[in-house]
């Protein structure tokens, strides 16, 4: 049984019963003052409320991302996979002015969810897109990535729609 989620055009979410691969991943971190400056900014309407950075303390990535979503039967576990077509990291010099891409780094009012699943494709020899993978290893973080997603879409002025 699957059910859809659509974020936009561009970003859909899809959730299907399948089984998962285990992916090493490390788990959600606090942000500490960082927390509170992305809430008291949230709240200020100043800041987007979430947003996708591909190092620790750099800026958000302008592009939005395609994301499928697959979750174990009962409901457990799951994994998120995020493709980006042309992220804005990958520009010329990118690395030389901010540093290395530590993986992708999920920030809202609630802190940070992190994974070091990253893969670049290629093509013609110049790189094209960028895929990183999430294992949602329990219900609850489970349920913190949903909750994560709901900001970003909002944020982005996506729409957040169940299929069936």
């Amino acid at each position: 049984m699957s059910a859809f989620l659509l974020l936009s055009p561009l970003s859909c979410l899809a959730l299907s019963a399948l089984s998962l691969q285990t992916r090493s991943v490390q788990p959600p971190l606090g942000l500490g003052c960082r927390a509170t400056t992305l809430r008291a900014a949230a709240e200020s309407g100043s800041a987007p409320l979430a947003v996708l950075s591909w190092r620790e303390s750099s800026d958000p990535e302008p592009v939005v991302p395609d994301v499928s979503l697959t979750r174990s039967r009962d409901g457990s576990t799951g994994t998120a996979t995020f493709r980006f077509e042309d992220p804005q990291v990958l520009k010329l010099n990118d690395i030389w002015s901010n540093g290395l891409i530590t993986g992708l780094w999920l920030r809202d009012a609630e802190g940070v969810l992190h994974t070091r699943d990253v893969d670049v494709s290629f093509e013609r020899g110049r790189p094209r897109g960028m895929t990183a993978i999430l294992v949602l290893k329990s219900s609850t973080e489970w349920e913190r990535f949903m909750r994560f997603m709901r900001r970003f879409a909002e944020s982005n002025s996506l729409e957040f729609e169940s299929a069936g």
